[in-house]
C-alpha cells in the first residue's frame, strides 16, 4: 500500500507539527509493504545550518520521498488571496497527478479537513480505482459536519477529543475513530554523547540540579507559570532553570528580571535533532501547559514523550488530555494547572524524595514503550487496513 501524506505546513520548520509529521512518516515507511510520499510545503525563509539536509535537521532516515509544492516569491506571497489560489491550484495539480500516476492502492493521510472536498472532485475527475479512500488525523475540534461518504476514518490524539466530536453529533460511526497519541523514537535517547558538549556550548554550570522545559516559549505554554514558580525557590543556589526553545513573547524574559532571578537560562531556538541533549542532562523535566492554550482539551504534546523516553522525573500540569498518560505518583507528578505555588511544591517534593523521583521516572520510561512513533504508525495501519478492507466488500 501507498501513503500519500499531505501537508501544507512548510518544511523545514520549529513546530511540533513538523516534527510530527516527518516522525510519521518515516516509521510507516518502516511498515512492511508501505511506501510513504510526504507531498509538502517548502519553507524558503527557513534557512539549515551548513552541512546539515532537512533528513538530519530532523534525524530521520531519508526512507521516504518528498515532493515539495511550488511556492511564490517572497513579494508575491503577501498577497492573501494571490497566494491562497495559487495554493489550492498547485495542490489540486499535484493531487491530481498521483491520483491519475498511481496503480498500487493507494490512500490520503493529512491533517487538513477541508481538503477533503478537493479530493472528492479530484478522484470525481480521475476515477482511479487504485485509490481506497482519505484518512484525516485531528488535533482540535472543528465545526460543521462530517459524513462517513467523505472520510474514511478520522484519527484523533486524545480520548477527550473523540469524546466532544462524538457529543457534538458528528455523522462518523465511533468505530471510524481511532484515538492514537502522538509519539517518540526511544532508540534515540541511547547512548547520545552529545549531551556532554551541551554544557560548554551553552555556558551552563555544573554542579546544579537543572529544572528544564523544552519547546516553544508561547502563550499558553505555561512558561510564565514556571518562571514564577522558579521565582518561589530562588533562595536555593544549587538550582538552575533551563528554558530551551524559541522565544514568542519577551515577557518571560521581563519576568525573570522582575523576580531578580539569575539562575535561569533561555537557549533560543535548538533544532529538534539536539533537544533531547537538554533533556537528558536535566534533573526534573516540566510541562506546565495551562487552559490558555487554545487546544489544551485534546493536547498530546511531543514533548510529554520525549520527556519520559528521556528517563528522568516529570512534573506536568493536571489537564485531562496529559492525564491520559500521566498518572499522579506513578509515573510522575500532576500539579494544578497557572497555579506556580502547586508547581514549586512539586519540584520540591521531587528534589527532596530521590527514590520516589527515580521510581517515577523508570515507570515513565516503560510507560513510553507504548507511545513510540512506529507503534503509532502501526495502529494507524491496522485501523486503515481494518475500514479500507470493510468498504471493499461493501
Amino acid at each position: 500500500m501507498h501513503i500519500l501524506y499531505l501537508s501544507l505546513q512548510r518544511i523545514p520548520g520549529r513546530g511540533t507539527h513538523t516534527i510530527n509529521i516527518m516522525n510519521m512518516c518515516e516509521a510507516f515507511s518502516q511498515l512492511p509493504e508501505v511506501n510513504v510520499t510526504l507531498l509538502v510545503n517548502r519553507n524558503n525563509d527557513f534557512k539549515l545550518e551548513p552541512n546539515t539536509d532537512i533528513w538530519n535537521f530532523y534525524n530521520v532516515k531519508s526512507t521516504f520521498e518528498i515532493i515539495f509544492l511550488p511556492q511564490l516569491s517572497r513579494i508575491i506571497g503577501k498577497i492573501t488571496l494571490l497566494k491562497k489560489l495559487f495554493t489550492l491550484f498547485n495542490l489540486a495539480s499535484a493531487l491530481f497527478k498521483e491520483f491519475r500516476n498511481r496503480r498500487e492502492p493507494f490512500i490520503v493521510f493529512s491533517r487538513h479537513h477541508k481538503v477533503v472536498k478537493l479530493m472528492k472532485v479530484i478522484q470525481g475527475i480521475a476515477k482511479n480505482r487504485a485509490y481506497r479512500g482519505y484518512f484525516c488525523e485531528l488535533h482540535d475540534l472543528f465545526t460543521g459536519p462530517v459524513y462517513l461518504k467523505s472520510y474514511a476514518g478520522l484519527i484523533v490524539i486524545s480520548s477527550a477529543l473523540k469524546k466532544d466530536l462524538i457529543d457534538k453529533g458528528i455523522k462518523v460511526p465511533e468505530n471510524r475513530i481511532l484515538v492514537a497519541q502522538d509519539g517518540v523514537a526511544i532508540h534515540r535517547y541511547e547512548n547520545f554523547p552529545e549531551k556532554d558538549s551541551i554544557y560548554s556550548e551553552y555556558g551552563l554550570p555544573r554542579g546544579k540540579k537543572i529544572i528544564a522545559y523544552t519547546g516553544r516559549l508561547a502563550k499558553g505554554k505555561g512558561v510564565d507559570i514556571l518562571i514564577q514558580a522558579f521565582a518561589g525557590l530562588k533562595n536555593r543556589k544549587d538550582l538552575l532553570l533551563l528554558l530551551v526553545g524559541q522565544i514568542f513573547d519577551d515577557e518571560y524574559r521581563e519576568i525573570a528580571v522582575a523576580h531578580g532571578l539569575e539562575n535561569i537560562i533561555f537557549t533560543g531556538f535548538v533544532p529538534p535533532s539536539r533537544v533531547r541533549a537538554f533533556q537528558l542532562i536535566a534533573d526534573i523535566l516540566v510541562l506546565p501547559s495551562n487552559r490558555e492554550l487554545p487546544y489544551f482539551k485534546y493536547t498530546s504534546p511531543i514533548k510529554l514523550f520525549e520527556y519520559m523516553a528521556a528517563g528522568k522525573p516529570i512534573a506536568a500540569s493536571a489537564l485531562d488530555s496529559i492525564s491520559e498518560i500521566i498518572r499522579h505518583k506513578e509515573n510522575g507528578i500532576l500539579f494544578n494547572p497557572s497555579d506556580p505555588q502547586s508547581l514549586a511544591d512539586s519540584i520540591l517534593y521531587l528534589l527532596d524524595h530521590k527514590d520516589f523521583s527515580a521510581k517515577i521516572a523508570a515507570r515513565a520510561k516503560a510507560d513510553v514503550l507504548d507511545y513510540t512513533w512506529l507503534k503509532r504508525a502501526e495502529n494507524i495501519h491496522r485501523f486503515i487496513q481494518q475500514h479500507i478492507n470493510e468498504d471493499t466488500k461493501d
